[in-house]
C-alpha cells in the first residue's frame, strides 16, 4: 500500500499533513480557476445561473459528506485502514461490474 510505503520511507507526520494541505489548496484553486474561465468563455453558460447555483449546492452536500473522513487524515497516527470502506468497495465493485457486462 502506498501509505505504508510512505510511512516506511519518510515517517514524518508533519510533512504528510503539509503535503496534503498543499495538494488540497492547489487542486481547489485550479479547479475554481478553470471553472470560472470556462464560464466566461461560454455565452450560454453565463446566463444559466440557476443551474450553476444548484450545482454549487450539490457540491456543498458532497463536501459536508466527505469532510469528516478528510479531516481524519490530519490526525496524528492516521492510517487509511482505520476507515471502514467495505460497503463502499462492494457498492462500486457491483456497479463497475454491471457496467462492464451491460
Amino acid at each position: 500500500m502506498a501509505f505504508d510505503t510512505y510511512q516506511t520511507v519518510f515517517a514524518d507526520e508533519r510533512m504528510r499533513k503539509r503535503v496534503m494541505r498543499i495538494i488540497t489548496v492547489t487542486f481547489l484553486s485550479r479547479i475554481s480557476q478553470i471553472t470560472v474561465k470556462l464560464l466566461f468563455n461560454d455565452r450560454i453558460g453565463r446566463t444559466q445561473w440557476r443551474q450553476h447555483w444548484s450545482g454549487l449546492q450539490e457540491i456543498g452536500k458532497l463536501v459536508r459528506t466527505l469532510a469528516p473522513d478528510y479531516m481524519d487524515y490530519y490526525q496524528d497516527g492516521f492510517h487509511p485502514n482505520q476507515q471502514d470502506t467495505h460497503a463502499l468497495t462492494r457498492y462500486w465493485a457491483q456497479h463497475l461490474n454491471d457496467a462492464v457486462w451491460a
